[in-house]
């Protein structure tokens, strides 16, 4: 943790909420090019019941798979789609990373403090309640603070603390987020327009000609989407032929 301060008046209404905003303002920056507002609201048990929460007594995280696939999306810069269920594992698989990320930040605002580790629960521990919702990416997370927790925030912040490293997102980390998916490599070698009678009379040893010429760079795509970069060329030999990388494939998806 980076610098803290000794001690700090009581809050004012309000001064919990913007703490929090702060704090977790670097947590996005670590990952979103462009997070968006923020909205940090106190709640009440009954406004929490949707959550499933993980952590410890100290701080606990509100979450669930809702909040993991579009919190996942907006990492991955808006691509995929959430109710898609090949899409929807990618981005749960990121989003839980990046809240992971999250609540071992929370925890270490607590060194030196006793807790047990909780189990996953369906119930807030005790403590007070927030949400922090972004104001684009249509996620909401919670977050269940003991009276010491709110305290170590508040001095955290003062101290010029942020969860995160405060570096602005960059792809890298999404790379890294991403790095134990599996996702689908594909290469477009062409397309032909043939009519429906023509290719209801396609036979074994019919030649098709296609668009695109064996010494042009072919396209790459991931998840059948062409990626924003990345090519590959045929290469013939004595063994045959093989296709290699001619320039190394983008995660993220062409647009236009």
């Amino acid at each position: 943790m980076s610098r803290s301060v000794p001690w700090l008046p009581p809050p004012a209404k309000g001064d919990v909420e913007s703490a929090l905003g702060r704090l977790i303002e670097g947590w996005l920056a670590d990952w979103i090019v462009r997070p968006g507002p923020l909205r940090v609201q106190a709640r009440t048990r009954g406004e929490t019941r949707s959550l499933q929460w993980q952590g410890e007594p100290w701080a606990a995280l509100g979450r669930n798979a809702d909040i993991e696939a579009l919190l996942g999306r907006d990492a991955c810069g808006g691509e995929g789609n959430v109710a898609h269920p090949a899409d929807r594992e990618i981005l749960r698989g990121v989003g839980a990373r990046l809240l992971d990320e999250l609540a071992s930040f929370l925890a270490g605002l607590g060194d030196g403090v006793a807790n047990e580790r909780s189990s996953s629960r369906q119930t807030a521990p005790d403590g007070e309640l927030f949400t922090v919702a972004s104001g684009t990416g249509g996620w909401s997370i919670g977050l269940a603070l003991s009276p010491q927790a709110v305290v170590a925030v508040r001095k955290a912040v003062a101290g010029g603390a942020v969860a995160g490293t405060g570096h602005r997102a960059v792809l890298g980390n999404r790379r890294n987020a991403l790095a134990s998916q599996v996702a689908r490599l594909g290469c477009h070698l062409g397309k032909a327009c043939l009519s429906a009678g023509d290719i209801a009379m396609l036979a074994a040893g019919d030649v098709i000609v296609l668009d695109r010429q064996p010494a042009v760079p072919l396209i790459l795509t991931v998840e059948g989407h062409q990626c924003a970069s990345g090519k590959a060329k045929i290469v013939r030999s004595a063994e045959g032929a093989s296709i290699t990388i001619a320039e190394r494939p983008s995660l993220l998806r062409k647009v236009g």
